[in-house]
């Protein structure tokens, strides 16, 4: 009896450890994701800072990376260079023209939930899966 109850103990402890382990990147953009991808990263990140939207889009689509949401219904090959520049003051956390040209898009300023302490995505609609 003594035995079982260690054991479960035990199995309950290793299942909290790599729950909090699978949970902690959720909403922390320094903090790699299971899909993340440096390859992947790299590739896609080049074709952002080329302005190269064909080539944005073919990378995102060939590694099964994220391709909905509003960002994908608004930005498109007229527009790139706009989302391209929002990338850009994004790294250098320039937030007055983040959300200026967010604005200019019609992009709003991402999932927001209440004012109590609520989650904000930041990166993620940028980065999608490869973080």
């Amino acid at each position: 009896m003594n035995k079982k109850i260690v054991g479960i103990a035990g199995l309950f402890a290793i299942a909290l450890l790599l729950a909090g382990t699978v949970f902690a990147y959720r909403g922390n953009p320094t903090v790699e994701g299971p899909n993340y991808d440096p390859e992947a990263c790299g590739q896609v990140e080049a074709a952002m800072e080329s302005g190269n939207y064909a080539e944005w889009v073919r990378l995102r689509e060939e590694n099964n990376l994220p391709m909905h949401g509003r960002i994908f219904q608004v930005i498109n090959e007229e527009n790139f260079n706009l989302f391209q520049q929002l990338h850009e003051a994004r790294e250098e956390g320039d937030t007055e023209t983040v959300n200026q040209i967010r604005q200019e898009l019609g992009l709003g300023q991402g999932k927001q939930f209440g004012k109590l302490g609520g989650s904000r995505l930041g990166k993620r609609e940028m980065r999608g899966n490869i973080r």
